[in-house]
């Protein structure tokens, strides 16, 4: 019996190309060689000649870019600029003003803390109405949510842009 030599397919007799991955059969005859405990028809499927796999980036992840030591050394001070707030900023940029993690994070509360400015003035602006304070304490407990995700991130050591904040581009 004779087996297709990419995919384990067994084949007829007079079989030209594999009826299950297009094949030719040429050197066919030879058993093909299976991953182990894996039947000859129950391999990976086929792959087209050429094919390369495709690796998703995500676009504001930023820790690539990063030293790993410097990433190592400053986390604190990172973890600090969102538990602190203004405080933690100037104490990050003290300690730490030629770290390139420090200033990510830097950048990116900056962001965060000039949004909710804007967003707080409005509020009070515009507070004889209803409607306004109500949708900016929505969008504040928003902006909140995103400085937790941005001290996650801080946390396990990554420069990923917050949501929301990262299409304000004014830094």
């Amino acid at each position: 019996m004779k087996f297709c030599t990419n995919c384990g397919e067994s084949l007829e007799e007079d079989a030209q190309v594999c009826p299950k991955c297009g094949t030719p059969v040429g050197a066919a005859n030879a058993t093909p060689n299976p991953a182990p405990g894996v039947a000859p028809n129950m391999q990976q499927p086929y792959a087209a000649p050429g094919y390369q796999p495709v690796y998703v980036v995500d676009p504001s992840d930023h820790t690539g870019e990063m030293d790993p030591a410097d990433i190592a050394e400053n986390k604190i001070l990172a973890i600090a600029i969102y538990v602190l707030s203004w405080a933690g900023m100037i104490i990050a940029l003290l300690a730490a003003k030629d770290s390139k993690f420090v200033g990510f994070h830097l950048r990116e509360v900056l962001r965060l803390l000039v949004l909710e400015s804007l967003v707080t003035i409005v509020a009070l602006a515009l507070c004889w109405t209803i409607i306004v304070p109500i949708v900016a304490g929505v969008f504040g407990l928003v902006l909140f949510v995103v400085q937790i995700i941005g001290f996650v991130n801080a946390c396990n050591g990554k420069a990923k842009e917050l949501p929301i904040v990262h299409a304000f581009k004014f830094l």
